[in-house]
């Protein structure tokens, strides 16, 4: 079958609540016929540059895999266009993200495009872990040669997943879901310098 869209509500200046903007229809629907997307669209991200709102999303046909796209507008609620070479990041065809690629951050490092990206080899989170990809333009994305490059480790026995991002001021700041044999916990650290190293 076929599911969802996204929408997005907008939050309450006290910020306890949040109102639906979005009643009628979704802001980005899932494609049809053979669209690499027609089966499903989620997970969104969203950034602006500029007078640009970039709404990224992972999306899929009927069967796995997910696979990362985008799409742009001129205004928070749309209407967005589809980039027409979607999908922007697939799976790789071995190694750790060789079954799915999933929830993901964007963002401007220098002159540089960077995602954040969660994936794994087998189906399902447990044994899910991140890496990152580049882009000069938005639209043409190369994987890191050192993913994944947030593992598995001694503290986080299941999973590493669900990127986040802060940023204050120069410091950039990586949140994530850190799974210690299934008990979930949020995490984060500082990756400013780990980022000079890779995109400068």
């Amino acid at each position: 079958g076929t599911y969802g869209g996204i929408g997005y509500a907008t939050l309450a200046a006290d910020g306890n609540s949040c109102t639906k903007q979005t009643i009628d229809a979704p802001i980005l629907a899932h494609g049809t016929g053979t669209d690499w997307d027609n089966a499903y669209v989620g997970t969104p991200f969203l950034r602006k540059e500029g007078s640009t709102y970039y709404l990224s999303y992972y999306g899929r046909q009927a069967s796995y895999p997910y696979s990362i796209g985008y799409a742009t507008a001129s205004a928070i609620g749309g209407a967005y266009i589809k980039y027409g070479s979607n999908p922007i990041l697939s799976k790789s065809v071995s190694g750790w993200d060789s079954y799915w690629i999933g929830l993901h951050v964007i963002f401007k490092y220098g002159s540089t495009y960077v995602m954040i990206y969660e994936g794994n080899s087998v189906a399902g989170i447990i044994g899910a872990q991140m890496g990152i990809a580049t882009s000069p333009d938005y639209n043409t994305w190369a994987k890191y040669s050192g993913n994944p490059v947030f593992i598995i480790d001694g503290y986080s026995t299941s999973a590493k997943s669900m990127p986040g991002l802060l940023i204050e001021g120069s410091d950039y700041y990586l949140y994530f879901n850190n799974d210690p044999g299934y008990y979930q916990c949020v995490h984060h650290t500082k990756v400013t310098d780990w980022l000079d190293r890779v995109c400068l």
